[in-house]
């Protein structure tokens, strides 16, 4: 692919523009970020959801005879009218859920150097759910400035990185990674769900340009979640085995995430995550990253994200943040059971 110009011969204004806008990215996401802690904890007052009302089959829909009881209140069908009823009660609607998404994420590291490397993410998204199924596909389109190889990026600042001796700016389609996932029917414990998945990833990223291992990753994980009133909590737990190189013997590793939410109303959410991954190399160190969110549903089936945070290792970005936004089609058909 021939290289854009302005590329190959960076322009002094230009990094120090980058050099400005990163140092105010950097107090705008350490402020984002406290006032999400402030506010999961400030948050200590909610009301409980009300219960669904039982199915009840008033007088003014059923009349048989022409007529309305006065009272207005439930009938009580008897046990011939209960013997029929079943054959239209016995329905449930099913949904069907398709999502196309596409972010934009900024991070900023050091990741053992005595330089930064700055990271701009595009990543491309996809789902389709149905029942307990939900099948996604990711691609990020990714720009790179700095000396830190980057082999694994993600938004929330997920790196794994070696050091180069030079700056070098690289650009290009990072690896596509295909995920699918099922959630339990039934879990012993109330308000809960549970679920089980694995992934691959496909290295469809330039192995020259450091955008890619070169490998085929796969992962297996799960994951659930416990909801209380308005508070959410959820973890996640997984293992990676990571495909070797002729250059690089990659570890084999296992990954945790733990967090909660707070439901502020029916269209906005905040929360925090907490994520550990162990050392992907001998000379790397384990990935531990802090991030907090908010999610605003919109109309019509947009969906707007922001995520901000810090990272508290050297194979962690230093901070990282951006936004995302979807939009979802969903598709109701009753079906009997």
């Amino acid at each position: 692919m021939r290289k854009p110009q302005f590329l190959k011969e960076p322009v002094p204004q230009t990094e120090r523009l980058f050099d400005v806008l990163s140092g105010r990215l950097s107090a705008v996401i350490r402020g984002i970020l406290m006032g999400g802690l402030v506010m999961m904890f400030a948050s200590v007052s909610y009301s409980q959801e009300s219960s669904n009302s039982p199915l009840q089959v008033r007088n003014d829909v059923h009349q048989d005879s022409g007529t309305r009881a006065k009272s207005g209140k439930p009938i009580v069908l008897k046990k011939k009218q209960a013997k029929d009823a079943p054959k239209r009660l016995k329905v449930k609607t099913e949904h069907e859920k398709l999502t196309l998404g596409v972010g934009a994420y900024m991070s900023h590291g050091d990741y053992t150097t005595d330089r930064s490397t700055k990271v701009f993410s595009m990543p491309f998204r996809a789902s389709y759910s149905l029942r307990q199924w939900r099948l996604s596909a990711q691609i990020p389109y990714l720009y790179i400035d700095g000396p830190a190889n980057i082999l694994v990026l993600r938004e929330g600042g997920e790196t794994i990185t070696q050091a180069s001796k030079e700056d070098k700016q690289r650009w290009g389609f990072g690896d596509l990674r295909l995920n699918g996932q099922y959630s339990l029917p039934w879990v012993p414990v109330k308000n809960s769900l549970f679920h089980l998945g694995a992934g691959v990833k496909a290295p469809t990223g330039s192995e020259d340009e450091n955008l890619s291992s070169g490998e085929f990753d796969y992962t297996v994980f799960t994951g659930g979640s416990w909801r209380d009133g308005r508070w959410v909590a959820n973890a996640r737990l997984g293992y990676q085995w990571m495909g070797d190189t002729d250059e690089t013997d990659y570890n084999d590793r296992t990954f945790v995430s733990i967090g909660g939410k707070y439901l502020y109303n029916r269209t906005q959410n905040f929360g925090v995550s907490y994520r550990f991954k162990e050392a992907a190399t001998e000379r790397s160190q384990p990935i531990r990253s802090l991030t907090t969110y908010f999610n605003q549903q919109l109309k019509e089936g947009w969906k707007l994200s922001f995520a901000a945070g810090l990272g508290f290792s050297e194979s962690s970005a230093d901070y990282f943040g951006g936004l995302s936004i979807s939009k979802s089609f969903v598709s109701k058909k009753r079906v009997k059971y």
